[in-house]
């Protein structure tokens, strides 16, 4: 039998049962002939899809494969052997190659006719020839990409009973899960409470309730609408600040141009916030110099925040400004060459915003170094979301007062002014219980990052949830506080045993969604840079490659071969690739080609990497 597709041909014939083909097998074993041609044919095949045009002609499990290959042509034939191997050849029993002279114009059916060539020649070919399959044809070893991990869901109990409903309520009326409207209200917390007060573990740590909170969705999926719907009572504290700050700055204007000539002015009154969009580091430092317990940053899209990361200006990076902030460190801007400079002591700017998981990529460093800053991102990444079908629900009425009442009291606690007169946070501490308990989750949590089994790149994040967990207990404690309308202490009780253990709940929550992202960061591979090969390859449907041929197309990120070889050496690990290897070609000269390497077929046509799994939604989250 022989085919083509234009000038392409290839063909297969039935050999009889010479003795070889017996040895060590079943007798009545197939046997499958496969002709290819010169390198042009070869390159043809190739681009008309080697896998459709054969693979329903030939099956080679369980056979013994004769690759007959034209006179001189010894290396393109090697790159069929790669081939059949990756379409069909990896079932087959043994495979042999052998070179005749007479295949070039002329198809399998006229060599046999004509006899040219007859099915003895080939056998005692074949016979004499050295068996490859050991060193060519080897069954590829399990795809190892690991599967996207399920979100947990989020643990709405840590709040207290009338909080949880509100969580639920704004789940079901946006039809989102639970996760969206329980972070959004950690934000929203965290503003609100600010500066006001801080968590003391020790004397010498200290940690503020600020977050770096974001929402991985896909656009469409109403992340927008929860923000706006849980932030509301903070954009009303907002609004009615503006507004006072807008008539005192007129009272102050008029009061200046009716003052007589070098009379003494009276200092500009502040513009108060609690919520800022303008997310740019001259703005802020401004604002915050206004406004020294806070702001929530609410963009509309997270995306011009993690834009701004890498755009490096006269005064530095934006980026380096936001990893300061976290750490509640000074931060400053000079002005006008230096002659004035803004300055703020102790920073707190919560940050609550969607991203699309496409954009997950730009949160990395420009030339992908580790600098830390995703490490102090917290990820929501939920993976089931309800049908969106028309519903009639409503917020319960009473839930949302509760909700602004609650944001309203922690937002009334004035900061602490010590003797000096200077302001600072309120001082919070551990009662005896939530202290011991803080001390075994500390010990059983650094005991999980200096293990062997934590995945490379989960250290750093491991590292800042130890800060979280106590900012969390902080947040917990002053909710828990102001649902108490008995209570007036909302700055100096101390945290509890429940408080933290809320926190510990969340910790596991936010670790569980930031090995969501590292999976869609890194396609399973669990490294970035394997991560930017493997798309490379898949989008490029490849079933082999070079290593500068990667190089060629991704220079940018590999500038030498050995800033390649991790990223090669954890796709072979993968089973996604492999080293092919090549016979020497005696009469080639020049320089040595790079090595060449197989891609497994399981990746064949596999153009998107990690498809989110749509799950159902099955109803709210445990507790």
């Amino acid at each position: 039998m022989s085919g083509g597709n234009g000038q392409v041909r290839h063909g297969t014939a039935q050999l009889t049962d010479p003795a070889w083909a017996r040895q060590g097998t079943d007798a009545d074993a197939p046997l499958l002939l496969w002709f290819c041609y010169h390198r042009a044919e070869r390159d043809a095949l190739r681009a008309h899809g080697l896998d459709a045009i054969v693979r329903e002609e030939l099956n080679c499990d369980g056979r013994h494969v004769v690759l007959v290959i034209g006179a001189g042509d010894f290396h393109a034939g090697s790159c069929q052997i790669n081939d059949a191997q990756g379409c069909y050849g990896a079932g087959a029993l043994t495979v042999r190659a052998i070179v005749v002279g007479t295949l070039r114009g002329h198809t399998f059916d006229e060599l046999l006719e004509n006899e040219v060539l007859t099915i003895a020649d080939l056998e005692e070919l074949a016979e004499a020839a050295k068996p490859i399959a050991d060193e060519r044809i080897e069954p590829w070893p399990e795809l190892c990409l690991a599967e996207a991990p399920e979100a947990m869901p989020f643990p709405v109990d840590v709040f207290p009973e009338a909080l949880r409903r509100f969580c639920r309520g704004v789940g079901q009326v946006t039809l989102t899960p639970p996760d969206m409207a329980g972070c959004a209200m950690l934000a929203v917390a965290s503003a609100a409470i600010g500066q006001s007060a801080q968590v003391v573990i020790k004397r010498t740590w200290k940690e503020s309730p600020l977050l770096y909170l974001l929402t991985v969705a896909d656009p469409g999926r109403t992340k927008s609408p929860v923000i706006k719907l849980v932030g509301r009572p903070l954009t009303k504290i907002d609004a009615t600040l503006r507004r006072e700050s807008s008539d005192a700055r007129a009272l102050w204007e008029g009061l200046k141009k009716s003052a007589p000539k070098g009379s003494t002015a009276e200092e500009e009154p502040p513009q108060r916030r609690a919520i800022v969009k303008d997310i740019t580091r001259e703005s802020l430092v401004a604002i915050l110099r206004d406004n020294p317990r806070g702001v929530l940053a609410n963009p509309d899209e997270a995306t011009a925040w993690v834009a701004s990361f890498n755009e490096y200006k006269a005064k530095g990076s934006d980026r380096q400004f936001w990893l300061d902030v976290w750490g509640s460190g000074p931060i400053s801007v000079d002005r006008e060459g230096g002659r004035r400079s803004l300055w703020v002591a102790c920073p707190l700017v919560t940050v609550m915003g969607g991203l699309p998981p496409d954009m997950l990529g730009a949160l990395d460093e420009e030339h992908k170094r580790n600098d830390g800053f995703r490490d102090r991102i917290l990820f929501c990444y939920p993976d089931r979301f309800p049908k969106q079908r028309w519903t009639e629900e409503e917020m319960d009425q009473g839930d949302e007062t509760t909700w602004a009442s609650v944001v309203g009291r922690l937002h009334a606690q004035e900061m602490c002014r010590d003797p000096s007169g200077e302001i600072r946070p309120h001082f919070i501490g551990f009662d005896q219980q939530a202290k011991a308990a803080w001390i075994a989750w500390f010990d059983s949590h650094c005991e999980e990052m200096e293990s062997d089994d934590l995945p490379d790149g989960y250290v750093g994040v491991w590292s800042k949830m130890r800060s979280y967990c106590l900012r969390f207990a902080l947040i917990l404690s002053r909710l828990r506080l102001a649902m108490d309308p008995e209570c007036s202490d909302l700055v100096e009780a101390p945290v509890r045993l429940r408080d933290l253990e809320g926190a510990i709940a969340l910790v596991d929550y936010f670790k569980s969604h930031f090995e969501r992202v590292n999976h869609r960061m890194t396609g399973g591979t669990g490294s970035r840079e394997a991560m930017l090969v493997l798309s490379w390859i898949t989008r490029k449907d490849l079933s082999e490659f070079r290593e500068r041929d990667v190089r060629k197309d991704l220079v940018r990120r590999f500038p030498t071969p050995e800033d390649l070889q991790p990223a090669l050496a954890k796709l072979t690990d993968t089973g996604a690739i492999r080293a092919k290897v090549e016979p020497e070609d005696p009469h080639k000269r020049g320089r040595k080609p790079t090595p060449r390497y197989e891609v497994n077929p399981a990746l064949k046509g596999r153009r998107e990497l990690d498809k989110l799994d749509k799950k159902p939604f099955s109803g709210p989250s445990r507790g």
